[in-house]
Parts: C-alpha cells; sequence; structure tokens
C-alpha cells in the first residue's frame, strides 16, 4: 500500500494509517476514500439528518386512527332476525371487523360437507376465513392436514441436512 493518500473531502494528502480499511465489497482491503476525520464528521452529518427526517415522520406514525364502529344490531340472512352484534361471528383482524351473515344460532344449524372426509357437519365444525366464508374442510381434517405437513415438512428436513452434511 502506498504510504500516503488523497482525502477526496478535506483535499489533503494524508499519511495512510489516517484512512480506514474497506472491509467488505469489491473495494475489500483497499483505504476508504475519506479520512478517519472526515469520516466521522460525514457519519455525524448523517445521523442527524436521519434523526431530523424521523423526528418529522413521528407524528404521522403515531397519531391514533379512529377504529371503525361495529353497528349494534345486524340482520340475519338465514333467519332474517334482527339480533344484537354479540350474537354474530366477528369476522376481521385489525382495523376491518364485520359482523358475519349468520348469526350463530343459524350456524348451529346449518350444514356443509366436508371436502376430505365426505362427512356433512354443522358450520361451526369449520373455520370462516378472512372473506367471511367458511372453509371447505372441517376443523379436524383441516387439522389431520396440517399437521401431517409439518411431519413430512421435517422429515424433507432432515433428508436435507443430511444430504448435505454427510
Amino acid at each position: 500500500m502506498a504510504d500516503t493518500k488523497y482525502c477526496s473531502c478535506c483535499k489533503e494528502v494524508k499519511p495512510a494509517d489516517a484512512f480506514r480499511v474497506v472491509k467488505s465489497g469489491k473495494s475489500a482491503g483497499k483505504l476508504q476514500t475519506y479520512c478517519k476525520a472526515c469520516f466521522l464528521v460525514k457519519k455525524k452529518e448523517s445521523v442527524e439528518r436521519h434523526k431530523k427526517k424521523a423526528a418529522e415522520y413521528v407524528p404521522t406514525l403515531t397519531r391514533i386512527l379512529p377504529q371503525p364502529s361495529l353497528p349494534e344490531t345486524a340482520v340475519c340472512e338465514h333467519c332474517q332476525e334482527t339480533l344484537p352484534i354479540e350474537k354474530f361471528p366477528i369476522i376481521g383482524t385489525g382495523k376491518v371487523k364485520k359482523p358475519w351473515k349468520h348469526c350463530f344460532s343459524c350456524v348451529s344449524h346449518s350444514s356443509r360437507t366436508c371436502n376430505i372426509c365426505k362427512e356433512t357437519k354443522p358450520l361451526d365444525q369449520y373455520q370462516y376465513n378472512r372473506r367471511g366464508q367458511f372453509e371447505y374442510t372441517c376443523k379436524p381434517c383441516d387439522w389431520a392436514r396440517t399437521n401431517k405437513w409439518l411431519r413430512d415438512r421435517k422429515e424433507r428436513l432432515k433428508q436435507t441436512v443430511n444430504s448435505v452434511g454427510g
């Protein structure tokens, strides 16, 4: 390496030990273009700039958005009764929550056939998704399918580790 180097910031020629060594990238092992003193000044300026930007954005990030309120009552599409909102499953997470279209009593009396076990079961044996629709597999079949997938995945990972490692 050279005994001296030109600092592109302060425009001075300084000894090589006044520069930091680049640790990664294409220039790894070479000296940086700024001397240590200029590098610290630039870093402090950058930190201050980022702090200022962050201070400007904090009020917009921390403001509390109004939560949409649920109605007091809802009409069940199955029995056509107007019931209090507590009688309906609430779907959705976070900001968007709404009552499901059937009340709890209609859900427990309605039924559906599972695509896996082909048994007809009441709707309360099915999970409903984010769109407010019941899944096509009953909870026990869905859990069994998930557990099988997890066991298979664990085995595949073991095989991959064994083939790579040894």
